[in-house]
């Protein structure tokens, strides 16, 4: 690894954006990532940050970040297949915990050999389980919330911390092609 560096991803750069389109789209399955055309629209969202990352000039993989107002929701963290287990998702991780203030994320609950190995990951970079019900708003029309496990670094969230992302999730996170969904979701149901 020459020096893992994070590039803000913007559609008018096309070759940076179609790299970061083509692992992101080959690494999530479509219940769990937006159109190419919601990608680019959710881009203009001050809060959301894209980046590329790449070791010198070559692409190695992806971060997507909100700016959530009292932590960084990761939404995405992708590494392209030929560079997985040389360390860049850890420094990646590791370089997003230096920030003042609390990272979070979700991922699937623990039920397989995959998802019990992706929290083992998270766990080993001192992520802590959260005790919150915690669904992820569609990013689809006809699709429901979705439960998954939250994660968060350095220590787990309070009620009121995780009510406050899961409001700016569901205002932030659009079903394609209908109105922000605001009121489909309550998280202390």
């Amino acid at each position: 690894m020459k020096g893992l560096t994070f590039k803000r991803v913007h559609w008018l750069n096309r070759e940076l954006f179609d790299a970061f389109m083509e692992l992101y789209e080959a690494s999530f399955p479509w219940e769990e990532r937006r159109s190419r055309q919601a990608q680019c629209d959710v881009l203009t969202d001050a809060a959301y940050h894209c980046h590329a990352l790449l070791d010198g000039n070559t692409f190695v993989g992806l971060v997507c970040l909100w700016e959530t107002g009292p932590c960084h929701y990761l939404e995405h963290l992708a590494i392209a297949p030929q560079y997985r287990g040389r360390g860049y998702g850890q420094e990646a991780l590791r370089r997003l915990q230096q920030e003042p203030i609390p990272l979070v994320l979700d991922i699937e609950p623990p039920v397989d050999e995959p998802t019990r190995r992706r929290l083992v990951f998270y766990e080993k970079l001192a992520f802590r389980t959260n005790p919150h019900d915690h669904k992820f708003p569609p990013y689809h029309l006809g699709q429901e919330p979705f439960p998954m496990l939250l994660l968060s670094y350095p220590a787990p969230l309070s009620a009121a911390q995780h009510r406050a992302l899961s409001a700016f999730l569901f205002q932030h996170t659009r079903c394609e092609d209908s109105p922000a969904h605001t009121e489909t979701f309550r998280s202390d149901k």
